[in-house]
């Protein structure tokens, strides 16, 4: 038993030392060395990471009495965007519908609020694309091609503010 006991603490101090590990070529770690750096410059340079949290999903919502059977085409959800801690902005909120237009087609209909100047919503399922300015009163809409159940990602992006990603987004089920 004591052999054993030995053999454990021995593989585990080599674990430990790392000298398992593979040493990575050397023009992937200069590569590596170089992107870092790069990103570092880029944060900053102002851009801020933000954090997406989920408030609000329908879909989580247990349906009324009756209900069960009928088609709900449409999802609403509420998302809270916030800067990482330690930055000066407050973030802001996006409310999102997600509407099934027909089998192979979703709209987005939603607001950021506060409304966020000059942002920009970008969303993509699959190999279809939309974009869309949001409005001086935060509003947007984008109607995009989706194959049935495709996941939906969506960008929300602002000068000044970075960009951050929401999703990936299950479309309303139109068989429900």
């Amino acid at each position: 038993m004591a052999r054993q006991r030995d053999d454990d603490h021995d593989r585990l101090t080599r674990l430990l030392a790392g000298d398992h590990l593979v040493e990575p070529p050397a023009g992937t770690l200069r590569k590596a060395i170089a992107l870092g750096a790069r990103l570092g410059e880029r944060r900053a340079g102002g851009v801020v990471d933000w954090i997406c949290r989920l408030v609000f999903d329908s879909a989580a919502q247990p349906l009324p009495a009756g209900v069960r059977g009928t088609a709900l085409a449409d999802r609403r959800m509420l998302f809270r965007l916030e800067p990482e801690s330690g930055a000066t902005d407050r973030g802001c909120d996006l409310d999102l519908l997600v509407r099934n237009a027909d089998g192979r087609r979703v709209v987005l209909l939603g607001q950021l609020l506060p409304p966020v100047a000059d942002a920009t919503v970008r969303a993509r399922a699959g190999r279809g694309r939309a974009e869309a300015p949001v409005s001086a009163a935060g509003d947007f809409e984008l109607e995009l091609s989706a194959s049935r159940g495709q996941p939906i990602e969506i960008e929300v992006e602002a000068p000044g503010l970075g960009r951050v990603t929401v999703g990936p987004i299950a479309p309303p089920d139109a068989d429900r």
